[in-house]
C-alpha cells in the first residue's frame, strides 16, 4: 500500500502511530487533518485484476475481501457509548471503496439511475397492481435481483457500501424501490446468510437472474412485533420427509408476485428437559409448492405496484430440507434478517429527501408573495435547511454504518443499523411535512407521498419496538461491566467509601465545565473542535445518568418505557452527531466541493442535537415525577377507562 505523508501540524508522529496501529482495518480511512495532527492520504497500489466489478460476475467480492484480510469482529460502537466509551477512530469517515471500485460502481449506476429518472414513466403499474412486466424485464436486463447474489451464482456480488448507493438509485421510485427492497433485502437475506449449499445451488441462481422473486413472510392478522404470538403452524408428516404448513401471513410485499417466500412458523421440538415445546422455525417455500392463496392485494394502504396482500396456507407441503437454518432457530433467522436489511432503508429516504428538497428549493426560487422570493423568507429557509440537516445526516449514518458492516466478517452493528432506520424514517416524514409546507397549495400534489413516507415508520419493523432494541440491547451490554459498581451503589452502608468517591465523580460532572479526558476535539476539524467538545460533554453525562438509573432501578429499569426511549434517542443523535462531524472533517481536509458547506452542516446538526440530548437529559434526571411521565400515563388511564377523550365539552354547565 503507497502512502503519501503530509504534515499538518506538530504532532505528526503521534497521529501517525494512530494511522499504522489500524492499517488492519477493512477499509482504508481518511484522517481528518485536525488541530495538532498530521492528514495522511492512504491510496492503494493492488493488482487490478482482483479489484471488483459493480457490473458482473467478473470478480467475485470475497477475493477481494480476503485480500484485505478482515478482522473478525469489531468492538461495538452505540453499545459503548452507554458505557462511556468513545472509539475514536470513527472520527475518521471511511474510504469504503477504492478509485477504481467507485468508477465502477458510478458507471454501472448511471444507466439505471437514468432510467428512474426518465425511462419508467407513468404506465409502470398493471390493472393488478403490481409492476408491467416491461419494467420487471429491464430491471433484470440491469441485472438488479441478483445485486446480492455472490458471483458464483450469477449474481454481482455486493457489498453494503455498494448496495447502500444502489438504494439510492431504488429510492427515486419508491414502487420499484420497495419492490427490491422486500425481494432483495429481506426475501433473499435469509438464504445468503443461513442457507445451505444445497438451498443456495437450488435458488440463488434464479433469484439472480430473476427468474424467482422473493419475499419475507413474518407478520400476521395477530402477530406483528412480537414474534412469540405466531399462528401459523408447520406440522412434520408422518413419513418424516414434509412439514405441513397451515396459517395467514399478513402485509407481504411481493406476496402476489413472487416465487419464493421466507416463511415462520411454529414447529414442535423436543427441548433439552425432554418436554414438547413450540419453536419459530423458518422455511423456504416455493409458489408452486401448492396450497397457497392470496388475498386481493391492496390498493389504498400501500405504495401501489409493491403487490402488497396477504398469504393464506392450507396444507403447503415444504420439503425437510426447505428448512432455512436449525429446526427451532426461527426468531434468530428473522432477527438476522431485520438486523443486515434496516440500514439500506436510510438509502431509500435519502433519495426521496433529496427530490421533495429539489422541488421545494425550486418553488421558493420561482415563487414570489409580498415582493419577495419565497427562498429570503426566514421560517422558509427554517424549513430548507432542517431537511438539508436532516439529508446529511441520514446520508452519513447511512454509509458509515454499511462501512462497518463490510469491515468485518461478523460485525457488530445492529444497533447502528437500527439507529440509521429509525432516524432516517423520521427525518423523512418531517422533510415531507416541511417541502409540502414550502410548496403551499401546490405541494397537495405530493399528499400521496405524505401517506408512503409513514410507511417507513412501521416497516420493516415499527420505531417504538427499534428504540427499545436499542436501549435494551445498550443497557444489557453495559450492565457486564456495571454490575460490580451497581451493586456496591445499591448497599452503600457496607460500600460508604465508593459511593462518596462515585456521588463526588457526579457532582464534578454535572459542573458546567467536567474534565474532557478523551479530548475529542482534537479528533476533528479545528472548525469543528466547539462541536466535538460538547459531544464529549453529553456523552461524559450520558454514563453517569444511566449508572444512577441502573443503581435506582436495577432490572426494573427496562420496565421504564419512556426512559429507555430517551437514552435511545440520546444514543441517535450521538451516532448522528459522530458521522456527520467525521464526514465534515474528511471533506475539508480533502478538499471536496462545497466542504464548508458541510462545516456548516455539521456544526449546526451538533448544536440542534446537543440541545435536544439536555432536554433528554434533564428529563431522566428529574424523575417521572416532574418530567410529566407519570402524569401521562394517568391521563391515558382515565381516556381508555372512557374509551376516548374524556373531558367534558368547554359548553357543557352543571347549573
Amino acid at each position: 500500500m503507497l502512502r503519501l505523508t503530509i504534515t499538518v501540524g506538530r504532532s505528526f508522529r503521534r497521529f501517525s502511530r494512530i494511522l499504522h496501529e489500524n492499517h488492519d482495518r477493512a477499509f482504508t480511512f481518511s484522517p481528518g487533518c485536525v488541530r495538532g495532527q498530521s492528514r495522511t492520504l492512504l491510496g492503494s497500489a493492488k493488482d487490478p485484476e482482483v479489484a471488483p466489478s459493480a457490473t458482473g460476475p467478473a470478480t467475485s467480492q470475497s477475493a477481494v475481501d480476503d485480500a484485505r484480510k478482515k478482522p473478525t469482529t469489531n468492538a461495538p460502537f452505540i453499545k459503548n457509548l452507554f458505557l462511556g466509551k468513545f472509539d475514536t477512530k470513527m472520527l475518521i469517515f471511511p474510504e469504503a471503496l477504492e478509485s477504481r471500485e467507485l468508477e465502477e460502481l458510478n458507471n454501472f449506476i448511471e444507466p439505471i439511475q437514468k432510467y428512474f429518472l426518465d425511462g419508467v414513466g407513468v404506465q409502470k403499474i398493471d390493472e393488478t397492481g403490481s409492476l408491467t412486466s416491461e419494467v420487471v424485464q429491464k430491471l433484470k436486463s440491469f441485472g438488479l435481483f441478483g445485486a446480492l447474489v455472490p458471483a458464483e451464482y450469477g449474481g454481482l456480488e455486493q457489498n453494503a457500501t455498494k448496495f447502500a448507493r444502489l438504494g439510492e438509485v431504488f429510492g427515486i421510485d419508491e414502487s420499484i424501490g420497495i419492490v427490491l427492497y422486500a425481494s432483495l433485502a429481506l426475501g433473499q437475506e435469509g438464504l445468503l446468510l443461513l442457507g445451505d449449499d444445497q438451498q443456495k445451488s437450488k435458488y440463488l441462481s434464479r433469484l439472480a437472474n430473476g427468474e424467482y422473486t422473493a419475499a419475507f413472510c413474518l407478520s400476521e392478522p395477530n402477530s406483528g412485533s412480537d414474534a412469540a404470538t405466531i399462528e401459523t403452524k408447520a406440522q412434520l408428516s408422518d413419513d418424516g420427509k414434509m412439514y405441513i404448513l397451515n396459517g395467514e401471513k399478513a402485509w407481504v410485499t411481493n406476496g402476489a408476485t413472487a416465487d419464493l417466500f421466507t416463511v415462520f412458523a411454529k414447529t414442535d421440538i423436543r427441548s433439552h428437559t425432554g418436554q414438547n415445546v413450540e419453536r419459530l422455525t423458518a422455511f423456504l417455500v416455493e409458489k408452486n409448492f401448492g396450497g397457497i392463496k392470496f388475498s386481493k392485494p391492496s390498493f389504498k394502504s400501500e405504495i401501489l405496484g409493491t403487490s402488497t396482500c396477504s398469504l393464506h396456507f392450507e396444507n403447503t407441503p415444504v420439503p425437510i430440507e426447505n428448512v432455512l437454518g436449525s429446526v427451532g432457530e426461527g426468531f434468530k433467522v428473522a432477527v438476522s434478517i431485520l438486523n443486515n436489511s434496516r440500514y439500506i432503508v436510510g438509502s431509500l429516504c435519502i433519495a426521496i429527501m433529496k427530490r421533495m428538497l429539489e422541488s421545494a428549493v425550486s418553488y421558493s426560487i420561482s415563487r414570489q408573495q409580498f415582493g419577495k422570493h419565497l427562498k429570503d423568507f426566514n421560517m422558509v429557509q427554517e424549513m430548507i435547511a432542517r431537511t438539508a440537516l436532516n439529508i446529511y445526516a441520514a446520508e452519513s449514518m447511512t454509509f458509515m454504518t454499511a462501512a462497518l458492516m463490510d469491515s468485518y466478517v461478523n460485525p457488530d452493528a445492529s444497533l447502528e443499523a437500527a439507529v440509521v432506520k429509525i432516524f432516517a424514517s423520521e427525518a423523512l416524514c418531517q422533510a415531507v411535512s416541511d417541502c409540502m409546507q414550502v410548496m403551499g397549495a401546490h405541494g397537495l400534489s405530493e399528499e400521496q407521498q405524505l401517506l408512503n413516507s409513514r410507511r417507513f415508520l412501521l416497516f420493516p419493523s415499527t420505531n417504538e419496538i427499534l428504540r427499545l432494541f436499542v436501549s435494551v440491547l445498550g443497557i444489557q451490554h453495559a450492565g457486564v461491566d456495571l454490575q460490580d459498581t451497581v451493586r456496591k451503589m445499591r448497599d452503600p452502608l457496607n460500600n460508604v467509601g465508593f459511593v462518596m468517591r462515585k456521588r463526588l465523580e457526579r457532582m464534578k460532572t454535572y459542573r458546567s465545565n467536567p474534565s474532557l479526558e478523551m479530548k475529542l476535539y482534537n479528533h476533528v476539524h479545528p472548525d469543528l473542535s466547539r462541536s466535538g467538545e460538547a459531544l464529549e460533554l453529553r456523552i461524559v453525562k450520558f454514563q453517569y445518568i444511566l449508572e444512577k438509573y441502573m443503581t435506582s432501578f436495577g432490572d426494573k429499569v427496562f420496565e421504564q418505557q419512556l426512559s429507555l426511549k430517551r437514552f435511545a434517542d440520546i444514543a441517535i443523535d450521538f451516532y448522528a452527531c459522530t458521522s456527520c462531524l467525521a464526514r465534515a472533517t474528511r471533506s475539508k481536509c480533502i478538499g471536496l466541493r462545497n466542504n464548508d458547506h458541510e462545516i456548516v452542516l455539521a456544526r449546526t446538526f451538533t448544536a440542534d442535537a446537543v440541545s435536544r440530548i439536555d432536554k433528554l437529559i434533564e428529563e431522566l434526571e428529574i424523575g417521572v415525577l416532574a418530567n410529566g411521565d407519570e402524569n401521562r400515563a394517568k391521563i391515558t388511564e382515565n381516556i381508555v377507562k372512557n374509551r376516548g377523550y374524556a373531558a367534558e365539552h368547554p359548553l357543557t354547565r352543571n347549573w
